[in-house]
């Protein structure tokens, strides 16, 4: 098969993964690639452009699928401005959660006296209601980001989606105070949109 017709080949089956809008622009970009690094090789060894060359440069370029997928926006849910005041109001609810459970587990203990059996599943159940109410609370708080993400205009990303962040850790009244803030802004973006319409 003559090197050109592979490449033919390789381009086409990597289109198949290509957003529409962009895949004549990436398919020339592809091409233009390849052909400079089998010009390249080809000046480097000597040897003319042949099958063989063709065969290694293409599988030092990638494999098809996953050269499309480089070429594909990144999809999050939660956008990298929104994302540390989430992992903020998750940490902090969870905390509230967590030690309120607690009061509750010692207030059922502490009525009677109670045999170890009837202990092990008082804690048991309050660990169970624990993880059942973080996850409800988790969802919710999740679905609410997720609202202001897609509907604020402030916060969408034009399509861009780089990697997320790592937030510092808050503790104690910083977490607190960044919580509160971030809800209260959330707040005020949503009262806004209803005001105008």
């Amino acid at each position: 098969m003559k090197p050109m017709d592979m490449i033919d080949r390789y381009i086409a089956e990597v289109g198949k993964d290509l957003p529409r809008k962009n895949r004549l622009d990436i398919e020339a970009e592809i091409l233009s690639a390849l052909e400079d690094m089998l010009s390249e090789r080809s000046q480097k060894t000597g040897k003319p452009i042949d099958e063989q060359m063709t065969v290694e440069v293409l599988k030092q370029y990638g494999a098809p699928r996953k050269v499309a997928a480089s070429y594909q926006p990144e999809r999050t849910l939660i956008g990298p401005r929104l994302f540390p005041s989430f992992v903020t109001v998750v940490e902090v609810i969870l905390l509230i959660m967590a030690a309120i459970a607690l009061v509750k587990i010692g207030i059922s203990l502490g009525q009677v006296e109670k045999p170890f059996d009837t202990v092990f599943e008082t804690v048991f159940l309050g660990i169970a209601e624990f993880l059942g109410t973080a996850f409800t609370a988790l969802g919710v708080i999740l679905v609410l980001f997720v609202i202001v993400q897609w509907v604020l205009p402030e916060f969408k990303e034009n399509g861009i989606r780089t990697n997320y962040p790592k937030p510092p850790r808050a503790t104690g009244c910083m977490a607190g105070a960044h919580c509160w803030g971030s809800l209260a802004a959330v707040w005020r973006s949503c009262s806004s949109i209803s005001f105008h319409n």
